[in-house]
């Protein structure tokens, strides 16, 4: 995929309300973003455009997600598409956050279980259950 700088991304983002501006402020307290806290809460890194993430929404009511993306740009392609299309307007489990994992993956700590969503460069998909809080961390693929 190609990024663009497109003019007002930032703005669009930080004015949305399904963007968390600040994710180091919700650290240990996720479920506090969400209409339904008592729900599991998945977390897919590098999002892209959303079409994934989006439809697990959609499909999945009784679990919150949090889509993270790196670019403003990008990000911005996902809230048009979640803003805009019919299918997804009572869609109200779901978050995004612009961020760079690599760098504040520390704001994502405390939550005792994860559920990462990678894509890979063939854009197939594995889900990787960490289980945070313990000494030892155990990875399943």
């Amino acid at each position: 995929m190609r990024l663009r700088n497109v003019p007002g991304a930032d703005a669009y983002l930080t004015a949305h309300p399904l963007v968390i501006k600040n994710e180091t402020r919700y650290r240990g307290t996720w479920k506090e973003t969400f209409q339904n806290p008592e729900n599991p809460i998945h977390i897919e890194i590098g999002m892209g455009k959303g079409q994934f993430l989006l439809t697990l929404a959609k499909e999945n009511p009784s679990i919150n997600y949090i889509g993270i993306e790196r670019y403003s740009s990008v990000l911005l392609r996902a809230l048009e598409r979640f803003d805009n299309d019919e299918e997804y307007k009572d869609v109200n489990n779901i978050r995004f956050i612009c961020m760079d994992c690599a760098v504040s993956a520390t704001a994502l700590t405390n939550v005792r279980r994860k559920i990462i969503t990678i894509r890979k460069k063939n854009e197939s998909r594995c889900s990787i259950r960490i289980t945070m809080g313990r000494r030892r961390q155990r990875q399943s693929r």
